[in-house]
């Protein structure tokens, strides 16, 4: 899967209080390889115990030997005290073998909507979708504060046996921050002794 182009980009005065003025994230031409490696374990739409709302999801991917593959482009600048001012252009690789995805989907359904559903449309997506509580809006179509979201992401969960992360710069003047480069050298080292085993 490919998603060509610019995927979100991050402006932030975070870090104002050291010098750095402004932090600039932006990530562009994400690409996945692998998704269809499926394992199980594998749950979809499993109603929650605690919750008549949420719904319990698990998916296990990348089996050997093709790991799920990530890679895009990642911008990072630093902006304000000339000493720590810098722009990044970094192509990220990562590869994660065997992860296991949970995540529990909130999913509130408006009890009118579902008991005036004809029973012929049981089985059209489309009109399930059509169901989903949907809340009251401003103006610019942004939820009023205090409204209750009818769809989301509650929690997201991932567990992986090994993890490999390659990270190149791609700075016109091929000079990129040398502490960014080290970081694959870093997860090697845990990942030999089996350090990042004890973090899971």
């Amino acid at each position: 899967m490919q998603v060509a182009g610019p995927l979100f980009e991050v402006v932030d005065d975070v870090l104002f209080r050291i010098g750095i003025d402004e932090v600039e994230l932006a990530c562009s031409d994400l690409s996945i390889s692998n998704l269809d490696t499926i394992n199980l374990p594998m749950v979809l739409l499993e109603p929650n115990e605690t919750s008549g709302v949420l719904l319990n999801n698990e998916i296990g991917l990348g089996a050997q030997p093709r790991p799920l593959q990530l890679s895009m482009r990642t911008e990072l600048a630093f902006s304000g005290d000339p000493v720590l001012s810098s722009r990044n252009v970094l192509d990220l690789q990562l590869e994660l073998e065997n992860p296991d995805l949970f995540f529990v989907i909130l999913a509130r359904i408006g009890l009118q909507d579902l008991m005036t559903m004809p029973l012929r449309q049981m089985t059209s997506l489309q009109c399930w979708l059509s169901t989903f509580a949907a809340p009251a809006l401003d103006a610019n179509g942004m939820r009023l504060e205090g409204e209750e979201s009818a769809l989301g992401l509650d929690a997201l969960v991932m567990a992986l046996s090994q993890l490999r992360l390659d990270i190149a710069c791609a700075n016109d003047d091929n000079g990129c921050s040398s502490g960014l480069l080290v970081l694959p050298d870093i997860l090697d080292t845990l990942n030999t002794n089996n350090i990042t085993g004890v973090l899971k």
